[in-house]
């Protein structure tokens, strides 16, 4: 089940990513579109609230990766080679960016004011890339 609604999650934060633009401009895209699938409660449970806890944050970890690891070391190669980021070792990034937006999903998904909590999220990763 967490493999199918983490792609479907994923499918939908890459088809945000398609168009002009700069390549940091893209990933936050993708970021917010990920936020807002966090906004819907049957994600929430299945991806964020109960696949860590059942799986075990190790499966947990490596399904994660498995599913958007790729996408966002070649989104950070892209950004890179356009000259918008030095960026020494994208997989490292890649990894600390995936704990990010999986601590912000959680921040979400315990919200009692998910809307407001997304925006700051959403906000903070922004910040977190133009730091890039």
């Amino acid at each position: 089940m967490f493999g199918q609604v983490h792609e479907q999650m994923l499918v939908a934060s890459a088809d945000a990513a398609l168009g002009d633009g700069p390549e940091l401009d893209r990933v936050a895209r993708v970021i917010d579109a990920f936020f807002d699938a966090v906004l819907e409660p049957h994600m929430q449970q299945i991806v964020i609230i109960h696949a860590s806890a059942v799986l075990g944050l190790a499966r947990f970890t490596e399904l994660d990766e498995r599913y958007a690891f790729a996408g966002i070391v070649a989104m950070l190669h892209a950004a890179t080679a356009a000259g918008e980021v030095r960026i020494d070792d994208p997989d490292t990034l890649a990894r600390l960016l995936l704990g990010a937006l999986t601590r912000g999903a959680m921040l979400i998904a315990n919200s009692t004011e998910p809307g407001l909590t997304r925006n700051a999220v959403a906000a903070a990763m922004r910040d977190l890339l133009a730091g890039l």
